[in-house]
């Protein structure tokens, strides 16, 4: 079966087509057991892994067996929230946008009824949505079930929960044809809902279980932190972590923007998602993760399900889950698709929460203690040091010429305009060679004087000799009794690793490097 491609499994030639102009080479092993059954009409319960193509195992079968000469409801795919309903709506779409007579209608909540109606009067064929806006398009009388031919619970163990079931067991009563299909897509799924709600929406359901299918590469981790520290320990994970995108899941909403905002005041580009918001500011809080103006989103668990942003790499769980469900949604936001990812587990003493996870998903998540100081210490000192080398080359500092070089002074406005980090190491390495500049100065006194070289920054002009320290103290809102050039230099070290730290330590390494 591993040799099985797209077109064995009998999808028409338009979407053979599209699967290859998109790339797409081999099914993963539940596309490969479950399309087939779906083509063939037959209700089906699929559990997988997170990340491992449960979306497109049914989105392909539908467009196959769509009826593109019915303008009318025949698909209904029911989502747990808008993020998902959107994200599945992108999925249909592109493998749909060229297709004459297919219309995709998103229904949930939090979203214009203006622009629904609209949608709903072109003549949907496929309706993707939330149970709660879909049933009061029903109650209006602006959507009509009566010929669906297959629906699709996706995210099965969320959306037949008791918040939902009421309504869903209204929304499925108004469907008219007792022949449609029913297909049945999750990570997890209840023994509960297993065997006391899914059978009164199936007919013989084959259950199709995968597992192991694409073996998440998720290195899982528990660290055990005190509620006093934990802060300072998040923001030391971060800091010592290479990631590019990294989630962090919390419970309570008010959580999500304390925890932005803390990160947020620490120079970090961190932006924050929760159930409060407005459909519009998720939407562009989820394009702006995409695109990479943030690289840290603080979320509830309203993103745990669904949200499929290929360079997340990093889940930290700040406040521990509800339940070990949800935590297996929330680190399935990494390593997906067979990508690498890593997750972090904060604990205090719900080590039964380690136990469980281990026995009901054969998890291996290994125990890390925190970063320690000196190992902070260290990596700060290390990462200035290859900025300090990686500008070396330009000797600007050398004998004073930057003093008295006056293109040099002029081309530092353009350090400062598309670098601030370049010019303030520029700055610190003259500032720290302390025999070089105090011997130039001694013996460059009255050159020094009568050429009094200005640069603009901030819109103000300084003096590098006499205002060079006041730019700085501006720029770090530095106290003035540390006017001493040795002083400063420390101080600018502080505001640097913004830490108490080892000062003598980090001073001896910049001067042994700029020394030598």
């Amino acid at each position: 079966m591993n040799n099985i491609s797209f077109l064995d499994l009998g999808i028409k030639d338009f979407l053979i087509k599209k699967l290859n102009n998109l790339n797409y080479i081999n099914p993963f092993p539940i596309q490969k057991l479950c399309i087939p059954e779906i083509l063939s009409k037959k209700d089906i319960i699929g559990i997988a892994n997170t990340g491992s193509g449960k979306t497109l195992a049914f989105v392909l079968p539908i467009l196959n067996n769509l009826n593109l000469n019915n303008l009318y409801p025949q698909i209904l795919v029911l989502e747990p929230t808008r993020e998902l309903a959107i994200q599945v709506s992108n999925v249909f779409k592109k493998f749909s946008c060229d297709i004459k007579n297919i219309n995709i209608s998103i229904l949930c909540g939090g979203q214009n009824y203006n622009n629904q109606f609209k949608s709903l009067n072109l003549g949907s064929n496929i309706i993707i949505g939330t149970p709660g806006r879909i049933l009061d398009h029903i109650n209006r009388k602006t959507l009509n079930l009566s010929n669906i031919n297959t629906l699709v619970f996706d995210e099965s163990d969320e959306i037949l929960k008791m918040g939902f079931i009421n309504e869903v067991e209204k929304i499925v009563s108004n469907i008219d044809n007792k022949n449609y299909q029913t297909i049945l897509f999750s990570a997890t799924m209840s023994k509960y809902i297993r065997f006391n709600i899914i059978n009164k929406f199936t007919k013989n359901p084959k259950e199709i279980i995968v597992k192991n299918d694409i073996v998440p590469k998720i290195e899982q981790n528990y660290c055990i932190v005190n509620s006093y520290n934990k802060e300072d320990v998040l923001i030391k994970f971060i800091e010592i972590i290479n990631f590019n995108l990294l989630i962090i899941f919390t419970k309570k909403k008010y959580s999500t923007i304390y925890i932005s905002d803390l990160l947020r005041s620490k120079g970090y580009n961190s932006c924050y998602l929760n159930g409060d918001m407005n459909q519009l500011s998720r939407e562009k809080t989820i394009e702006s993760l995409s695109n990479k103006k943030f690289n840290i989103l603080v979320a509830t668990d309203i993103a745990s399900r669904g949200i499929d942003i290929k360079d997340i790499d990093l889940v930290i769980n700040y406040e521990i889950p509800e339940n070990v469900d949800t935590y297996v949604h929330r680190i399935g936001r990494t390593g997906r698709a067979g990508r690498s990812g890593k997750s972090i587990l904060f604990l205090n003493k719900e080590f039964n929460f380690i136990k469980v996870l281990e026995k009901k998903y054969n998890y291996i998540i290994n125990k890390i203690e925190f970063p320690k100081d000196k190992e902070i210490n260290n990596l700060r000192i290390n990462k200035f040091i290859n900025l300090v080398k990686s500008y070396n080359d330009l000797n600007l500092y050398k004998n004073g010429s930057l003093l008295t070089n006056e293109n040099i002074l002029n081309n530092l406005l353009d350090l400062y305009k598309s670098d601030v980090n370049k010019l303030i190491l520029i700055l610190l390495n003259i500032i720290s060679n302390n025999n070089n500049y105090y011997e130039f100065i001694s013996k460059n006194k009255t050159k020094i004087v009568n050429n009094l070289i200005k640069i603009k920054l901030d819109n103000k002009y300084y003096n590098l000799k006499n205002n060079i320290f006041d730019f700085l103290y501006k720029k770090f809102n530095i106290d003035k009794k540390y006017i001493k050039i040795e002083k400063f230099s420390e101080y600018f070290l502080i505001k640097i690793f913004n830490k108490n730290l080892n000062y003598k330590d980090i001073k001896s390494k910049i001067y042994f490097l700029i020394n030598n």
